[in-house]
């Protein structure tokens, strides 16, 4: 039976030194996206994916599934390295996004790909990052992962990054800008991730039957999404998240300009919960094995409502919850924590 939402796990307080090894992989981070990404003239490798499709069965329980269907197709990605250390290399990965939106930068994938130096295989994760335009922390949290000897690859998600498409004044379309708040950026992303995972299945030094996903904060919301649609993730680790996600862009200060933009088109919280109910993570989260689950949170979040995360405790079967000390922000304290604590997860 699954420990209580209120019971705290076994928490890591930061160490001192720990200060210098955030700061250090900082350091290697920003030597890694100055930016020597992937040239036009990078190696083009062909991957053959099964389909993707949700059966009668699985669409009897959940209707929606049929939106996140990928037929079978074969794409071709490009890899190139930007990045070597004695511990781990980066490489800079795109691939074509499984779906079609109006923007045809938006419609490239980008990934960097955190490999462990060393033969292999290596477990593998997915990595979503946060909501802000900074890709910083997700950095560090592959960094550390692919020095523990787990392949991480740092999905930038739909609006994000090189895939931020730019208006008619040339001025950049994230997704706080976008008109309205839908369910499709959210839907893409999880298609992305599937596409990935394919992917992933396909390179030589990454173990086929080992293949995690883990997300922060808004990250680990999508990547709460993304698991229970695909069902084959076999970890998932979710830092800072929660369901019941049109109530967090409603409560959350981070989400405030969000939540502006739409009051002032005359949107309302019930009809954003409808809105986005195809992509709400706790309509899915039972397709989740509840063993093979953990959820990483702060007991004063000020950002993910206390309400949106045992929401989500409880959609995924209570799985395995520790809870720190602190706000959303001060989470940052326990970020060392919270990486080691995960990468002994998923090699478990």
């Amino acid at each position: 039976m699954g420990k209580g939402p209120n019971q705290a796990r076994g928490e890591i307080t930061l160490r001192p030194a720990i200060c210098s090894a955030l700061a250090l992989a900082v350091i290697l981070g920003g030597c890694a996206w100055c930016k020597s990404k992937a040239q036009d003239g990078a190696p083009q490798n062909l991957v053959r994916a099964e389909a993707l499709i949700a059966s009668a069965e699985e669409l009897a329980r959940w209707p929606n599934l049929a939106l996140f269907d990928i037929p079978a197709s074969s794409f071709r990605y490009t890899s190139e390295e930007v990045l070597r250390t004695d511990r781990y290399v980066v490489r800079h990965i795109t691939f074509p996004s499984p779906f079609n939106s109006p923007y045809p930068a938006n419609n490239v994938v980008h990934a960097e790909y955190y490999l462990p130096a060393g033969k292999g295989p290596f477990p593998a994760v997915i990595m979503l990052h946060n909501l802000k335009d900074d890709f910083t922390l997700s950095r560090i949290i592959c960094s550390i992962l692919a020095s523990e000897g787990i392949a991480a690859l740092m999905l930038e998600m739909a609006y994000y990054g090189e895939r931020k498409p730019v208006d008619a004044s040339g001025q950049p379309i994230g997704l706080k800008d976008l008109d309205r708040m839908t369910a499709e950026p959210l839907r893409q992303t999880v298609m992305d991730v599937r596409r990935a995972r394919q992917m992933l299945e396909a390179f030589p030094e990454a173990e086929k039957r080992h293949i995690g996903i883990a997300g922060l904060s808004f990250g680990a919301i999508v990547a709460s999404l993304a698991a229970g649609v695909d069902g084959k993730f076999d970890r998932c680790v979710f830092i800072l998240g929660g369901g019941k996600f049109a109530d967090i862009i409603w409560e959350s200060p981070a989400a405030a300009s969000i939540k502006k933009r739409l009051m002032e088109k005359g949107e309302t919280l019930e009809t954003l919960r409808e809105e986005l109910k195809p992509v709400e993570p706790t309509e899915y989260a039972s397709r989740v094995d509840s063993s093979k689950a953990l959820m990483l949170n702060v007991k004063d979040d000020d950002w993910i409502q206390r309400e949106a995360t045992v929401a989500l405790w409880e959609a995924l079967g209570k799985p395995r919850i520790v809870w720190y000390s602190g706000s959303h922000l001060g989470a940052v304290v326990h970020l060392y924590a919270m990486i080691r604590r995960t990468a002994e997860y998923i090699k478990e």
